[in-house]
């Protein structure tokens, strides 16, 4: 099975105030993968999911898993625009390392379309001047409640 897989490594330089390495460390975005959309029709309820591992580069892995509702219609078309595509729920997750695991949205969705990016990122949390980190996503999708 083929998995999405991100990674990067980059410099940065240090924070001046380094008291909390949640808030005052540098962070950078690194990639995305995105889910094309998915329809849920009238009278059906679905569970969002994602499932990933992640690991540190030169230093911590940061990512977000956004969860969109829209009213794009065009197959394969991911549109931000907040005319067309709402945010609906976000998760963030960080640390040096998260094994291979499953996590559900804690919103179930209902009649609807709606798309999943997942956005790779990684912060400085030893404030020595490195970014890195890898991410491998193994599903975002929908499926009946479990």
């Amino acid at each position: 099975m083929d998995y999405n897989s991100l990674s990067f490594e980059a410099t940065t330089t240090t924070a001046s105030s380094f008291v909390d390495k949640c808030c005052d460390a540098r962070t950078c975005l690194g990639g995305v993968v995105w889910t094309v959309a998915f329809n849920v029709r009238a009278g059906e309820t679905k569970e969002v999911f994602y499932e990933y591992e992640a690991s540190k580069g030169s230093d911590w892995y940061e990512a977000a898993i956004v969860l969109y509702k829209t009213t794009e219609e065009k197959p394969r078309r991911v549109d931000l625009d907040p005319q067309v595509s709402e945010v609906l729920q976000v998760n963030v997750r960080r640390g040096n390392r998260a094994p291979m695991g499953e996590e559900v949205f804690a919103e179930t969705v209902g009649e609807g379309r709606y798309f999943i990016g997942f956005f790779l990122g990684s912060y400085d949390a030893t404030n020595g001047g490195r970014l890195g980190s890898q991410i491998v996503v193994r599903g975002l999708g929908r499926r009946d409640p479990r």
